[in-house]
């Protein structure tokens, strides 16, 4: 199914988050725990997200990442900016136009959305930023089926 390629506007929005780097093998391994860590951190300050988890991308043009590196920064949307600990810091998603699409399925056929979204986005004549991120809207653990789970696509328009 091709997807629903818009442009948004959105707001910025207060995160809690961790950053690291992981090869294309690490990175479901490292997501989760990045999550679990934040989570226990959330849980131990009373703190509640205000969304779903996310990963945002870094550099998605960049040396590293054509090497096979992901400079990611995975954590959860909060109703306010909050003081990180360790290596869990505040941090925000950004405001501005974003193109976007909802992805429908396991995380294993996310390209066939990315590359819808390139061809749409080269085809409206559009350029975008280097970073961009994905919002992980289906938890795997309440919704088994991968066929069925949603992940949003966000990537800023320059």
């Amino acid at each position: 199914m091709k997807p629903n390629v818009q442009i948004r506007g959105i707001s910025e929005q207060p995160t809690i988050t961790i950053r690291e780097s992981a090869t294309m093998a690490t990175i479901p391994e490292r997501i989760g725990k990045i999550y679990s860590e934040i989570i226990t951190f959330m849980c131990k300050k009373g703190i509640a997200p205000a969304g779903a988890p996310f990963a945002y991308w870094h550099g998605m043009n960049s040396e590293s990442m054509s090497k096979g590196i992901f400079d990611m920064e995975c954590g959860f949307p909060v109703s306010m900016p909050v003081e990180g600990e360790g290596q869990i810091r505040a941090s925000k998603l950004p405001s501005g136009k974003v193109v976007t699409a909802m992805h429908i399925g396991p995380y294993e056929t996310l390209v066939e959305t990315y590359e819808a979204m390139q061809s749409w986005i080269k085809e409206n004549g559009y350029q975008v930023e280097e970073d961009m991120w994905e919002t992980y809207l289906t938890d795997p653990c309440e919704v088994p089926d991968n066929s069925k789970w949603m992940t949003e696509i966000f990537w800023p328009i320059k």
